[in-house]
């Protein structure tokens, strides 16, 4: 996570490729979503239409509380996946010589946010609508054991993998050379600005939506209750601001 260091600590479904080259936006296939009451699994034109389940689970994703969910209910029920773009090419499908791994992994429905007239990456947004229930990931980097963390480290872009609870190893996403897109997004400091929550599912860290995010808007993102609980952390970055906040007026 861009800006965050998580070492501060005391201790499938059918994928749909959210592009912007399909014939209608993720925005209007929702609404179609939401007006069909039942259908049948084949019309009669031969196109495949929702069924009443598929319209339950809709409705169950749209009216949830995805912040409060278990690491388990996220791999369960999301099934909208966003693949990186492959690590050869570049957000066009070019090799891109000048651009690093990490922005040319960048899937094709977000966009990286820059200083101005660097090329320094400062967040990471979408390109249009993404609808709630969407999955990014898994997240990419240098794998390192406790043992084997470098003595001069920077820890800013550690995160932990867990196995029963227990600590197992680190992903470091530090070296734009060897990590992924999700290195650049910025955690989200007010729990109202979250659209985006943090899961281990097995050894992989992926991001899920919590919200639909609107086209413009910079994907912010904080550990799900799970992932924060092995952390010890609070359940939202609100909370951990205030408590850094208090920590520091102390000191």
């Amino acid at each position: 996570m861009c800006g965050w260091d998580q070492s501060y600590t005391a201790t499938s479904h059918s994928s749909a490729m959210l592009t912007s080259e399909g014939a209608h936006t993720m925005e209007q296939d929702d609404t179609n979503h939401k007006m069909a009451s039942t259908a049948t699994s084949m019309g009669s034109d031969g196109a495949e239409t929702m069924t009443d389940t598929d319209v339950d689970m809709e409705m169950e994703m749209e009216e949830a509380d995805m912040t409060q969910w278990t690491e388990a209910e996220f791999e369960e029920k999301c099934t909208y996946i966003v693949k990186d773009t492959p690590c050869e090419a570049g957000p066009d499908g070019d090799v891109a010589m000048t651009t690093t791994r990490a922005e040319a992994s960048l899937p094709r429905n977000l966009v990286s946010k820059h200083r101005a007239d660097t090329k320094e990456v400062l967040g990471v947004c979408s390109r249009e609508y993404i609808p709630k229930g969407t999955r990014f990931g898994p997240l990419v980097g240098e794998i390192y054991t406790a043992d084997s963390v470098p003595k001069d480290a920077n820890r800013k872009y550690f995160w932990r993998i867990f196995v029963d609870g227990e600590f197992h190893h680190f992903v470091d996403g530090l070296d734009e050379a060897r990590s992924n897109w999700m290195r650049y997004v910025n955690p989200a400091k007010l729990a109202a600005e979250q659209n985006l929550a943090a899961c281990q599912n097995g050894m992989e860290i992926y991001f899920y939506t919590v919200k639909p995010i609107p086209a413009g808007a910079e994907l912010l993102v904080w550990y799900c209750h799970d992932f924060a609980r092995r952390l010890r952390y609070p359940p939202s970055g609100e909370v951990m601001m205030q408590k850094l906040s208090e920590f520091n007026n102390f000191f």
